[in-house]
């Protein structure tokens, strides 16, 4: 007969050896962020990460969650060592989610008493402010042209920007402008100038590829259960159309 030592130990080695094929078969996902208000704060909140976690829930999934500006973002999908992001336009660089994430509205911020169409029509000569790393995704897709201005750190240096009149107007997604502090807002008003669609982008290779294809199925999964629903309206943001 085994000692009581000897067969805990033996039990312990069983255990333990389970845990690491268990361990070794996850799979291992980079995701690279920026960080946004209400959708990937540093401390785990907001709607990406619970949307992520809801798609690729730990038992089987090891999620790597790397911090980057924008434009960083893009080049290690570009480069392949990310392997997802969101959200972005559709485009032929990647493979992307079926379903959009989110339907975005362009705005511009500016003093109330200045937003009428002559505003609109002489803004190519005024000075903007939009968020650094985002003129390609944002600016560049608004219905104006010719736009000139400063790229800035967030949206709150843009608030007293424009509170001392050093900027004419901020321009940004509405996700990110809504969010903003209603106090501050008081004596502002926007202006839709564009619109898209955004969806969750991963590499484009066989490994990006099958990520892409569980995303959209559990995300369908997600949808005909209503978590999804409740996911979205946890951070008061509306459901995407299509």
């Amino acid at each position: 007969m085994l000692k009581p030592t000897i067969l805990m130990a033996a039990v312990w080695l069983v255990l333990a050896s389970g845990e690491s094929a268990l361990a070794a078969s996850k799979t291992t996902i980079i995701w690279g962020t920026d960080r946004w208000p209400n959708f990937t704060e540093t401390n785990g909140r907001g709607l990406y990460h619970d949307l992520i976690q809801a798609v690729f829930p730990g038992t089987g999934y090891e999620l790597n969650i790397r911090y980057m500006n924008w434009p960083r973002v893009i080049q290690g999908l570009d480069e392949g060592y990310i392997h997802m992001t969101g959200a972005v336009q559709k485009r032929d660089k990647y493979h992307y989610s079926s379903q959009a994430i989110l339907s975005e509205r362009i705005l511009i911020l500016a003093p109330a008493t200045r937003v009428n169409n002559s505003f609109i029509n002489n803004i190519s000569r005024m000075t903007g402010a939009w968020r650094r790393g985002y003129r390609k995704a944002i600016v560049e897709q608004s219905a104006l042209k010719g736009l000139q201005g400063v790229a800035l750190d967030n949206p709150e240096m843009a608030l007293k920007l424009l509170d001392k009149r050093r900027i004419d107007y901020y321009m940004d997604i509405s996700s990110i402008i809504e969010k903003l502090d209603s106090d501050k807002l008081q004596d502002l008003r926007t202006k839709t100038v564009g619109h898209y669609n955004l969806h969750w982008a991963f590499s484009k290779n066989e490994s990006g590829k099958a990520l892409k294809q569980h995303f959209d199925r559990a995300l369908e999964r997600l949808k005909k259960s209503g978590e999804l629903e409740r996911i979205y309206s946890k951070y008061d943001i509306a459901l995407p159309n299509r």
